[in-house]
């Protein structure tokens, strides 16, 4: 889980590290009250002013059957994917659920942080194979599972997040605040006061959510019905002109 809160120095949220140095998702707070997560870049170089996502959910990792049954008190999950293979701790430090049958309800946390081992999380599964999941310290199983058991891995949703996409896919999960070499951790905003990429006409003290047609953007949150129930990114503090940076008053933070 996420260390507690850590504090921030003047021009610290612009740092990456090419080594891990935190577990995914630690909340810092800058000492205007700027609060970020630490996030590890996907494959493609960051950039500041522009919206980050978690990647998409694989329909092949999701609702699938348990091979083997595991008693409570078991500290590894299994399942045979759907035939779409998992590199190596994709799924570390992200969560198991049971989402069918016996044991259904329950979340578990996935093995895996800063300085651990690869395949502390999960070896490599090859496509059609096992994945074997090791729970993370302190995690067990709690109700016993079966083979009919129905399991979906989910990746933490700060690891190789990408650039929001036109049209929703998966949760905005912050704001770049620096330019990020691909693959290295990094610090994401997701509240207070931060420049973001603007498409379209937004309004001062109105909300704005990701954009239908610039990727990474933010455009107004009409309340027409058709959109009325996108994830809002935050209040409009300062207006600039399209394919400019206005100033939004994030409000992506969860807790």
């Amino acid at each position: 889980m996420p260390s507690a809160t850590i504090s921030l120095r003047g021009g610290e949220e612009y740092e990456s590290h090419q080594y891990q140095r935190h577990a995914l998702g630690t909340k810092a707070v800058s000492q205007d009250g700027r609060v970020f997560r630490y996030a590890e870049m996907g494959g493609t170089a960051g950039v500041p002013g522009k919206l980050y996502q978690t990647v998409v959910p694989i329909a092949n990792h999701t609702n699938i059957a348990c091979d083997v049954a595991r008693a409570a008190g078991a500290v590894k999950i299994s399942a045979t994917d759907g035939g779409t293979g998992a590199a190596v701790d994709i799924f570390a430090e992200g969560y198991v659920i049971i989402n069918d049958a016996a044991g259904e309800g329950y979340t578990y946390k996935i093995a895996g942080g800063p300085q651990q081992p690869s395949g502390t999380g999960h070896a490599v599964a090859a496509s059609g194979a096992v994945i074997t999941v090791n729970l993370a310290p302190g995690y067990s199983v709690q109700t016993a599972l079966t083979t009919s058991s129905k399991v979906t891995f989910n990746r933490n949703r700060y690891k190789a997040v990408i650039l929001s996409t036109t049209g929703t896919t998966a949760p905005v999960v912050g704001v770049g605040v620096s330019d990020v070499t691909a693959d290295y951790f990094c610090w994401l905003q997701t509240g207070g006061p931060a420049a973001v990429l603007t498409d379209g006409t937004v309004v001062i003290a109105q909300h704005v959510r990701s954009s239908d047609g610039t990727a990474g953007s933010v455009e107004a949150l009409d309340r027409d019905g058709t959109h009325e129930n996108e994830q809002e990114i935050g209040v409009v503090m300062h207006v600039n002109a399209t394919t400019e940076y206005s100033l939004v008053d994030l409000s992506l933070d969860r807790g």
